[in-house]
């Protein structure tokens, strides 16, 4: 395979190599693993987490992924990409669709030393899902019933994970929405702010803690034309209220602000009736499940906007999160929740 550009400049700066050092590593992979011969390397440059590598070689398609701690912005360590492997095989474990994880050396991980890194970069090979995210292929009511089923396994898990801070997730929004106030419009910082009038009346201490997946959204579960589904990224599992997971996959998921009302007000109602169909949600929960879903939109935002201006990522997806989460304000204001 000639060299050429495999990803851009801004994802290769996550694992500081260039061009030819990544088609290097690609290849290293391609015969560690007995792939056969490389025929073309395709960067996939979406998610904040890892860097994503489709190859195609003569025995088939593969993704790799290079595992990158986005929130230190420095490649995982060895505990943390045991973890991550550890997770995809307990939610399969507990009947979540995740995709199936090649082994090599009996390992499910491989450590490659890059010379000019301080530490070793860990990466892992798993099946490439020919199926589509939905972002591309807008949720129907039916595929919400499904995914909302697959969520109330994850929230149901028996695994334990330490809790950590992710700005990502809307239950930080006090503390990141005071950090970032200065970067937001007016109007953007009067829906914020109204929201947060019955953000503050809940008590998270409260609310029952579970795994929860962190980041369950369209751009992470992917269908196939056979109907079969598969859920993607798992590098910020967290320990957390359950109540957070749900509120990210009503607003991220279930919610679409470019169809209409009345869609919008049963796909709501399905995916919250159906994951309390089968993970039922205590009063509190109930009570507070609209507030968190618009504190989900609200960081969206916010954390896009950080990433834009504060951290000069000009990625594509900061822009979709961006005007999410402001439309995904204005709909569920206008919705009552």
């Amino acid at each position: 395979m000639e060299s050429t550009q495999v990803i851009s400049t801004i994802f290769a700066a996550r694992i500081n190599l260039n061009q030819t050092e990544i088609l290097d590593l690609i290849h290293v992979v391609v015969d560690e693993y007995k792939f056969g011969e490389l025929l073309e390397a395709k960067g996939i440059e979406v998610g904040y987490e890892d860097v994503n590598f489709m190859l195609t070689t003569t025995t088939g398609k593969y993704l790799l992924k290079v595992l990158v701690n986005f929130i230190a912005k420095k490649p995982r360590s060895e505990e943390d990409s045991r973890r991550y492997v550890d997770t995809m095989e307990g939610l399969r474990a507990d009947g979540v669709p995740v995709p199936k994880l090649y082994t090599v050396h009996g390992e499910y991980l491989l450590k490659q030393v890059i010379p000019h890194n301080t530490e070793p970069v860990w990466m892992l090979v798993m099946e490439f899902f020919e199926g589509k995210d939905f972002i591309v292929q807008p949720s129907t009511i039916e595929d919400i019933k499904v995914v909302a089923r697959m969520l109330t396994k994850i929230n149901s898990s028996n695994m334990k994970r330490e809790p950590m801070y992710d700005p990502w997730q809307p239950q930080f929004l006090l503390e990141e929405y005071t950090e970032n106030v200065g970067l937001l419009t007016e109007h953007n910082k009067q829906l914020v702010e109204e929201l947060l009038v019955q953000y503050k009346q809940i008590d998270l201490n409260k609310l029952p803690k579970s795994l929860i997946h962190a980041d369950f959204m369209c751009n992470n579960i992917l269908k196939n034309e056979y109907n079969e589904y598969r859920l993607l990224d798992f590098g910020v599992v967290n320990y957390a209220p359950r109540l957070v997971d749900l509120a990210v996959f009503l607003a991220g998921f279930c919610i679409n602000p470019n169809k209409s009302f009345e869609y919008n007000q049963e796909a709501y109602k399905t995916g919250l009736e159906e994951y309390n169909t089968y993970l039922p949600l205590t009063a509190l929960e109930m009570s507070h499940v609209g507030t968190m879903t618009r504190a989900a939109y609200a960081i969206f935002h916010i954390a896009a906007t950080h990433d834009k201006i504060v951290e000069k990522n000009k990625i594509e997806e900061n822009d979709y999160w961006i005007k999410l989460g402001t439309a995904g304000l204005e709909l569920t204001k206008k919705m009552g929740l």
